[in-house]
């Protein structure tokens, strides 16, 4: 497998096509600095996949695109193609020739084809994953590459090894494995707290289908009451309604008598206004007539002022046409008289004209005759003139060579002079670069000890700055539990708080009781007691409805109470009075449990706290706390005056007495309220005073995370800058090394151009003496010649002075004959200006006349027309006239006629308003009657609407047979356990036990059917339903369904949160697995790698150490790699005290130790022999050709002797500036030298020997 072909367009400075085939063995790419070498390692780089355009030294991707010259445009695309021979199958694809295409726009688009088809780059990158190939991997190394290897930030180093042993595939599985991790422990959290919300939902609408199941009896008792009110009510609104229907009877009577009266005067009142309305049209009429003759009029005057304004403006037009006819006129003379005078001026210069011709003539003749005398003496002057040229021309070669001989001594003896100043310089360099080669090494030993003294700083730095980070983590996390726990204490303070102020649970007697704040009434059982929370449940079970007691220390304040409760209908209560409870007296004692006193838990009254001992004896006196139900059983058969109750609040008296069941998970209890308040209250300070304390702390360790990086960041940089000076030592010494070896090779040279100049310098002395008699001769001929040439030229000079005096006089006739011409010209002008104004004056004349006649005819009928308008305007007032007399008569009538029909109206409208009054008396009766029927109606629809109960139809007894309240209520009761199954116990068993007696306790008093209708006695029990129903608050008739979907939604999302806590497990076993995998197969690569780079190490450098380790105690996917080198003759130091060439070789050595374990099919080596010398250079070719056999090498060099090891040389030259081209040598003769390498390429020519492809217009892409 081998890279067979390179295909470069517009990449860089790539402008035309360039096709490189590669052979396999070692194959060199050559040419002078700035040629464009590099460009083709970056190429080949970024045809397989490179990112990175820093790697590319470019700024941005889009650089790499031919930019243009002065006599090239930029190209508008770069492409690239690279085929493989894959014929080992080591890429995995079926195809034997694989060829990746690159391809990238000016817009920032970018192209991939594999093979010719569109590919993408992860489709590349897959490709060449652990192949030992691709942009990043170990088959490109170039020089800056070894100082990265080689360097203390390993991680370039470890991808190197990784790539050897093909486990970056397992290390992106690992991350995408984490980041899966991630994503599953944030589900996970998300889960946690949506179900931690569903259970704080599930648990409220428990207590609502329990507050829902308390208002359906409610409304059960309701409506049976407020039936019965209003089918009393309904009965009594239709005995009302009877005598008003009668009442309303006769007054319907009255008013259909005094309509009739009302329709008489009406009819009469309609004809007036019948006669009225015909009067009024024919006035309206005849106003309209009487505008339309002002109309007429005011159009005829209009009509006469225009005709006047029009006769006016004809007689202006006919005045002004006379008076500019009577100018033109005059002015035609006057142009007459110019025609004649202009006409005698013609004739006389006709006469001088033709004089002035004939003169012309003449002189014309005299002056050619004489211009072919000079003609004569000008070729004879330029025959002579040539022959001096030929001459001069001769004398001046013979001069030149004379001089260019003469230089080229001086320059001979120059040269000997410089060569030999050069040999004293170069003798003085070689010493001075000797000198400078040990003052470097002491300078790089010193700050190489620097470096590591940094370094030690730097680790100490950082390992203080993770711990201060890890310490910051830590005591933001601390808190943040901190604050989240003070919000939720918080929330469940404001909880109870709301709890104690409302009183909520507490029976409606006792709250209303508590609420007033009644005098004498001090606090329930439940506020004055308080129990661990494990004890809470048992006590609760022990304690039942009791935890509801009003405590009171006075009987009177208790009787006060009681009355109101009665007086207000508020329920019932129960009281403790503390005056009499020393009397009270215990019927048990607790010394008959001292046989299984190791058995229990312990005493009520000794685990339950209260401020009185006595209501504990009362209330707990015969409580025993015991762990399990079976003990229960047993000691209650044993002791059965006591009641023995398990923390599960199981309670067993006797045996004949057993309670318990399973109990919702809840904190909302009524015992320990306040207590549990108080210890809340407490909590929220103590946590507030740490968040405050950590706050502080995270100040501070912030302050010295600041300082200690910044610390870091200085030492770092004193590092980098350090590590820099090392590196520019390096050169230097390398610089001084090759200057001295410089010097030496020069002086032999010198001294041998010395002697061949000397020879040179001979040879041109002797031809000098030749050259000087024959110049001699030369230069006396020239002065022959040049004073026969200044006699001719002289004899020219006087001819021409005499062509020049005669030139003048044909001159001067000349101009007075086209002076003459001239004049001629313009009279003739202005004679045929003059006439073409005569004749445009006789056209406008004509004209005018023709428009005068014209204008006098429309004046006349003007004229006429203004007579018999006025004849018009005379008849038309008129008519007016007689039309506005008629208008006048009409108005008259119409006054009457609205003046009778206003007494009519009079008197109708007395008989309506006697028709309003009654109608208002019938409409007040009617609106009562609405009235009693709306109330009727509205009653039958709200009992219709509420309780779906017809008062018209159905029967109250019926419903009253039908439905009592009991059976309602238990309808209601297995309603809600039908909707809602499988809903959880209530938090309070007792409660539980007991709700149907206090709901029914709680509820009024039905009134006997058999007493009568008490409506007084039903109105105050509806209104007390009400009130009980409106004491409910907010009823959520939905809970039932609402409960059933969150507990299923609960149910689903729990199961939701195994199933992420098994992926979580999944996922966790999976990064192990990988982890395994990868570091067993790590360790293998790392040991055959380490005893192949002892190995080559050792056969470079004789007699050396070299070892690879990895940092303990560490990942060994993570551990740093460490590079220890011993050349020959020194101590095991820190590589980055090697010299250039040590440094390279030491690198080498590495990348071949990965080629035994893992070779790439090809290698690219970008001038890494540069630090080299001859000997290493040695070295070096000998491994190049080693590993020729299995691995094709690409080396880019200035070196010859790498040179020498080539089977194949490409030389790059740059012939056009900013364009490179590419020389191809193929070597057959093994026995060529490097000079003679350096001849071929200098000798062949780009287009003769690659193949020409003509440039492409911008932006056109090169065919795949």
């Amino acid at each position: 497998m081998y890279l067979s072909r390179l295909e470069i367009f517009g990449f860089k400075t790539f402008a035309q096509k360039v096709d490189l085939h590669f052979d396999d063995g070692i194959t060199n790419i050559v040419g002078p600095n700035g040629c464009g070498k590099s460009n083709i390692v970056d190429a080949l780089r970024w045809s397989l996949g490179e990112q990175k355009s820093s790697v590319l030294r470019s700024e941005k991707m889009e650089n790499v695109i031919f930019n243009g010259t002065k006599g090239r445009k930029p190209l508008n695309l770069a492409e690239v193609s690279l085929t493989i021979q894959n014929t080992k199958n080591i890429l995995p694809t079926e195809y034997t020739e694989v060829t990746l295409t690159r391809r990238i726009y000016r817009s920032g688009e970018s192209e991939y084809f594999l093979n010719r088809l569109p590919c993408r780059l992860k489709d590349i990158n897959d490709l060449f994953m652990d192949t030992g190939m691709g942009a990043d991997a170990y088959s490109v190394i170039e020089l800056k590459m070894v100082e990265q290897i080689l360097s203390d930030n390993t991680e370039d180093r470890r991808k190197l090894f990784e790539e050897a042993a093909g486990i970056t595939k397992y290390k992106i599985r690992r991350r995408q494995t984490f980041r899966k991790l991630d994503a599953t422990k944030a589900d996970l959290m998300r889960a946690n707290d949506i179900i931690a919300e569903i259970e704080k939902k599930v648990n409220s609408l428990r207590r609502q289908t329990q507050k829902a199941n308390r208002y359906n009896k409610l409304m059960s008792r309701l409506k049976i009451e407020d039936v019965r009110m209003g089918h009393h009510e309904f009965m009594r609104l239709s005995n009302l309604i009877t005598p008003l229907e009668s009442k309303l009877a006769g007054l319907e009577s009255s008013a259909e008598q005094i309509l009739g009266e009302v329709s008489k005067k009406e009819s009469e009142v309609e004809a007036l206004n019948a006669v009225l309305i015909r009067k009024e049209q024919k006035l309206r009429e005849t106003q309209i007539e009487l505008e339309n003759q002002d109309k007429q009029i005011k159009t005829i005057e209009e009509q006469i002022l225009i005709s006047r304004e029009r006769k006016s403006s004809l007689l202006d037009l006919i005045r002004r046409y006379s008076e500019e006819k009577t100018a033109s006129l005059e002015k035609k003379e006057i142009l007459n008289r110019r025609i004649d005078e202009l006409s005698v001026a013609i004739e006389n210069l006709e006469s001088r004209y033709a004089e002035s011709k004939e003169n012309l003539s003449s002189k014309k003749a005299d002056f050619e005759g004489f211009d072919g005398s000079i003609t004569n003496k000008k070729n004879e002057l330029e025959q002579n003139r040539k022959e001096l040229v030929q001459l001069i021309d001769e004398v001046a070669k013979k001069r030149s060579a004379y001089q260019l001989t003469k230089n080229n001594i001086q320059n001979l003896e120059r040269k000997i002079d410089d060569l030999k100043k050069d040999n004293a310089v170069y003798s003085s360099t070689s010493d001075d670069a000797l000198s400078v080669l040990d003052d470097t090494q002491y300078e790089k030993q010193k700050l190489a000890d620097t470096i590591d003294s940094l370094k030690k700083d730097i680790i100490q730095d950082q390992h203080h700055v993770d711990s201060l980070r890890v310490s910051i983590d830590e005591s933001r996390s601390l808190k943040l539990h901190a604050e989240a726990d003070v919000r939720s204490i918080h929330s469940r303070i404001a909880i109870i708080q709301k709890a104690i102020e409302s009183h909520e649970g507490f029976p409606e007697g006792v709250q209303y009781l508590l609420q007033e704040k009644f005098a004498g009434i001090d606090t329930t059982i439940a506020d004055i007691i308080s129990v661990d929370e494990v004890y809470k449940r048992a006590t609760e079970a022990a304690l039942g409805d009791s935890f509801s007691f009003l405590v009171s220390g006075k009987i009177d304040s208790i009787r006060n109470a009681l009355s109101k409760l009665t007086e207000s209908r508020k329920g019932v209560a129960t009281f403790l009075n503390r005056e009499k409870l020393s009397q009270f007296r215990s019927s048990v004692d607790l010394n008959e449990l001292n046989g299984i006193k190791n058995e229990i838990i312990g005493f009520a009254t000794e685990l339950v706290k209260s401020d009185d001992p006595r209501l504990m004896q009362l209330l707990l006196g015969d409580v025993v706390f015991v762990d399990q139900f079976e003990n229960a059983l047993t000691f209650a058969d044993r002791f059965p005056q006591f009641r023995f109750v398990t923390l599960a609040g199981e309670i067993v008296k006797g045996n004949y007495l057993i309670k318990g069941g399973s109990q919702a998970q809840t904190n909302d209890t009524m015992i320990g309220q306040r207590e549990a308040l108080r210890r809340l209250q407490d909590q929220v300070i103590q946590l507030e005073k740490q968040v405050v304390d950590l706050q502080t702390k995270i100040t501070d360790l912030e302050g010295q995370l600041r300082e200690t990086t910044a610390k870091l960041a200085a030492d770092q940089e004193k590092q980098k800058s350090s590590e820099q000076q090392l590196l520019s030592l390096d050169k230097e010494i390398s610089q001084s090394e090759y200057e001295q070896k410089r010097s030496k090779e020069t002086l032999v040279k010198n001294q041998d151009i010395i002697d061949q100049t000397t020879r040179e310098l001979l040879v041109f002395q002797a031809h000098l003496e030749e050259m000087e008699p024959r110049m001699d001769e030369l230069e006396s001929r020239r002065g022959e010649l040049e004073l026969q040439t200044r006699k001719l030229e002289l004899q020219l000079n006087d001819l021409e002075k005499e062509r020049k005096d005669r030139s003048e006089s044909v001159n001067e006739v000349f101009s007075s004959f086209v002076r003459l011409e001239s004049e001629i010209k313009t009279h003739q002008t202005n004679v045929e200006n003059s006439r073409q104004q005569i004749q445009d004056m006789d056209t406008t004349i004509a004209k005018h006349e023709s428009e005068t006649v014209a204008a006098q005819q429309e004046i006349e009928k003007l004229g006429e027309s203004a007579v018999v308008r006025e004849s018009e305007l005379i008849a038309i007032s008129k008519k007016r006239d007689a039309i506005e007399k008629d208008r006048d008569m009409g108005g008259s009538e119409v006054s009457n006629l609205r003046e009778s029909a206003g007494k009519i109206e009079a008197e109708l409208k007395k008989i309506r308003r006697q028709r309003e009054e009654l109608l208002n008396s019938r409409h007040t009766m009617e609106q009562e009657h609405n009235d009693l029927r709306f109330e009727m109606r509205s009653l039958t629809e709200r009992i219709q609407r509420d309780y779906d109960f017809d008062l018209s139809k159905d029967s109250v007894e019926t419903l009253l047979a039908s439905v009592t309240p009991e059976s309602k209520e238990e309808a209601e009761y297995s309603e809600i356990e039908e909707v809602s199954p499988g809903t959880p116990l209530p938090e309070n068993e007792q409660s539980e036990k007991n709700l149907d007696e206090v709901l029914d306790s709680d509820l009024p008093q039905e009134t006997p059917a058999s007493s009568g209708f008490d409506s007084v006695a039903v109105k105050s029990m509806i209104d007390e339903l009400r009130r009980k129903i409106k004491q409910l608050g907010p009823v959520n008739m939905e809970a039932f369904a609402e409960y059933n979907v969150e507990k299923e939604r609960l149910d689903t999302l729990t199961q939701q949160r195994q199933d992420l806590l098994e992926a979580e497990s999944q996922l966790m076993q999976t990064i192990e697995t990988i982890n395994t995998t990868a570091q067993k197969q790590f360790m293998e690569v790392f040991d055959r790698i380490k005893e192949n780079f002892i190995n080559i190490f050792t056969s470079l450098f004789e007699s050396s150490e070299a070892n690879l380790e990895l940092a303990k105690d560490e990942d060994p996917l993570e551990a740093n790699i460490e590079i220890l080198a011993r050349p020959t003759g020194k101590k095991i130091q820190h590589i980055a005290l090697l010299s250039g060439g040590e440094k390279t070789l030491t690198a080498i050595a590495l990348l071949f130790a990965i080629y035994l374990v893992k070779p790439s099919p090809f290698c690219i080596l970008d001038e890494v022999d540069a630090p080299l010398d001859d000997t290493n250079i040695d070295k070096f070719t000998k491994i190049l050709r080693d590993f020729s056999k299995d691995t094709q090498f690409i080396v880019v060099t200035h070196n010859k002797r790498t040179m020498e090891a080539a089977q194949n040389i490409f030389g790059i030259t740059m012939q056009e500036a900013g364009v490179s081209k590419v020389v191809s040598v193929k070597f057959n003769d093994r026995d060529i030298q490097s000079d003679d390498i350096e001849e071929i390429i200098r000798q062949n020519q780009v287009e003769e020997l690659t193949h020409e492809v003509k440039e492409p217009p911008p932006g056109t892409p090169p065919e795949n």
